[in-house]
């Protein structure tokens, strides 16, 4: 990667003096990732999905997320994001009912520019716990 630098046009130009991986100008992120992509079946109301990061050029950067409607985002209401970066339940899920959900997250960065990225949050069934059951004919 290659920093960037404004030239006396205004248009985006290689910087012959940067070092490589540093970028003179505001860079979009490019991707938004979660640390898990499913929760347990059953769960009450305000449980940890995962970590909301960010992928952008600018390594130091910081970012904001929301939950954002557009394509994708059918399942918004079903979640919340607290403490700047933790996706949470805003339900209790059943398996049963339905297996999986849509969102749609943006990351914004400090300089404001913005990138939006669809996921799937899925959840099993838990199967119950099985007590031993004693042998017939011991002692």
């Amino acid at each position: 990667s290659y920093a960037r630098q404004v030239d006396g046009t205004g248009n985006w130009a290689a910087a012959s003096n940067a070092s490589p991986g540093w970028t003179n100008g505001p860079t979009p992120p490019t991707a938004v990732a979660l640390s898990t992509y499913s929760v347990a079946d059953h769960q009450p109301i305000h449980t940890a999905v995962g970590t909301l990061s960010t992928t952008e050029a600018d390594p130091i950067d910081t970012f904001t997320y929301s939950l954002v409607s557009g394509l994708g985002g059918d399942d918004n209401a079903s979640f919340n994001i607290v403490n700047g970066n933790t996706l949470e339940t805003a339900a209790v899920f059943v398996a049963s009912v339905k297996n999986s959900y849509n969102i749609r997250v943006r990351s914004v960065n400090s300089q404001g520019l913005s990138f939006d990225q669809t996921m799937t949050i899925t959840h099993a069934r838990c199967s119950p716990t099985r007590r031993p059951q004693p042998i017939s004919g011991s002692t």
